[in-house]
């Protein structure tokens, strides 16, 4: 069998390097691979294939295949283009290299990081099975999770075709139980009350509270399927909205891009203190605003209330409240706004998270796994052999193995932090005296594991 990984040759948010990443886990991937008798390829930018580490995987390039972009010195222009990429499958000019590629390679499974319409069409053509990965609706420091979906990902996603059927498909007592865990013991929960977090925010205790979420401002997701002009237009219509009205809104930017819009100043939002998570935001909350984030599945697993302003995976299944982006519409929606959902919404909250967690995202333990990979593969080339339909694609995984994965990451997670503060403790302890701090390095939460490592970094002794 022949793997193609088609990392997107084109400069995504006129980055050409955005996916090196991306494509070092693939190359890791196809050594594994190699060893059970795979044929791994790669297909990257010319840019990447510059700087990428020479694995004997063969790598294709635009260049090598006598295609060449130019990109506009405009990032509006640039990010045109993406768009024009991901939704013209005549592109001409990523058709000509899709079509050149394919035909090099010949491959019988593609795998791609993002939307890429050529890529799409060329293989419907040619019958080939497409896998979409991207990052998932689960983020550190929650465990994390990846899309690996036939039709494509975020507003593209196979969830329009397989909801009708999962929706309608009861939850058993194991999975009631699955979905519980979720809530209270796999994602991160905020460290302080619901009260001493308002405070800690600098909110009224006496008011409804509006969390914004904005998002990467250049990110597909906006670019492709908002409903509101980028960070700012969301911003602009909450406010707008809410203007009159007794609530407060609290806006988290994105960790890339830190500053909040203009238009927070004028309404007196200020900065959220350094540090401030978002499940603390979370937690104060009484509903959710964002495009389509992944804040906004992590909110419906908590069972908070979403109001969504653009598609997604979750937008659109009966438990989110989705906004066409004009103010009126959402100052009607406030106004009526209960902060509950009602017991159609959350049967469809609840079943919806659990598919998504349990069947659809794929866990880190296994996104990079060479046998969880041809196992994917070989399940979804026989279903689509037999024209089985989607929602068969995405069954469970045995013997509860999604649950293993996350506890284990819930574990490691909580560990990592737990050795950060200890890091964070010894450092300050060092400044001491060495008397004070042999006596009170031992109480430190988590010490005992790493403690001879940490007297060698910090030059003590016990």
């Amino acid at each position: 069998m022949r793997v193609l990984f088609f990392v997107e040759p084109f400069p995504v948010r006129g980055a050409p390097l955005e996916f090196r990443w991306v494509a070092e886990q693939w190359l890791g991937l196809g050594v594994e691979l190699s060893r059970r008798g795979i044929t791994p390829l790669f297909a990257v930018s010319d840019a990447l294939k510059g700087v990428l580490p020479r694995s004997g995987a063969p790598l294709s390039c635009p260049a090598d295949l006598g295609v060449s972009y130019q990109a506009p010195d405009s990032p509006a222009l640039v990010d045109r283009d993406w768009v024009r990429l991901m939704t013209e499958a005549d592109d001409p000019a990523w058709r000509p290299f899709v079509e050149k590629l394919l035909e090099q390679t010949r491959p019988d499974v593609v795998v791609t990081w993002t939307i890429n319409a050529p890529l799409r069409a060329a293989t419907a053509a040619r019958r080939l099975l497409l896998m979409h990965q991207e990052l998932g609706l689960m983020r550190a420091p929650n465990p994390q999770s990846y899309f690996a979906d036939p039709r494509g990902l975020n507003g593209a996603s196979a969830l329009s075709e397989v909801w009708p059927q999962v929706r309608e498909q009861a939850l058993t007592v194991a999975q009631e139980r699955e979905l519980d865990w979720l809530a209270s013991d796999a994602l991160a929960r905020p460290g302080q009350a619901r009260e001493a977090s308002l405070r800690s925010l600098g909110l009224a205790q006496d008011r409804r509270t509006l969390a914004i979420f904005l998002q990467v401002s250049r990110d597909s997701n906006v670019l492709m399927w908002s409903r509101v002009a980028g960070n700012e237009g969301l911003v602009n219509l909450v406010l707008d909205a809410t203007r009159g009205l007794n609530f407060q809104v609290v806006v988290k930017p994105h960790p890339r891009e830190p500053e909040l819009p203009r238009a927070c100043a004028a309404a007196g939002i200020r900065p959220l203190p350094p540090g401030t998570s978002t499940e603390t935001v979370f937690d104060v909350a009484d509903a959710v605003c964002t495009v389509n984030s992944s804040v906004g599945f992590e909110a419906l697993a908590r069972g908070k209330v979403v109001y969504t302003f653009g598609d997604s995976p979750y937008a659109g299944r009966g438990c989110t409240r989705d906004m066409g982006g004009g103010a009126e519409e959402l100052r009607r929606a406030l106004a009526r706004e209960t902060f509950l959902l009602d017991a159609d919404e959350e049967r469809a909250r609840r079943r919806l998270v659990h598919f998504m967690a349990f069947r659809y995202l794929v866990s880190q333990a296994e996104m990079f796994d060479a046998d969880a990979f041809l196992s994917r593969v070989a399940r979804w080339q026989r279903l689509k052999a037999a024209g089985e339909p989607l929602a068969a694609w995405f069954d469970a995984e045995p013997g509860g193995a999604r649950r293993r994965d996350w506890t284990a990451e819930r574990q490691r997670i909580d560990l990592e932090e737990r050795l950060a503060q200890t890091a964070l403790d010894l450092d300050l302890l060092r400044r001491s005296t060495p008397q004070r701090f042999a006596a009170q390095v031992k109480r430190i939460p988590g010490v005992h594991a790493g403690y001879r490592l940490a007297s060698k970094l910090f030059g003590r002794r016990s």
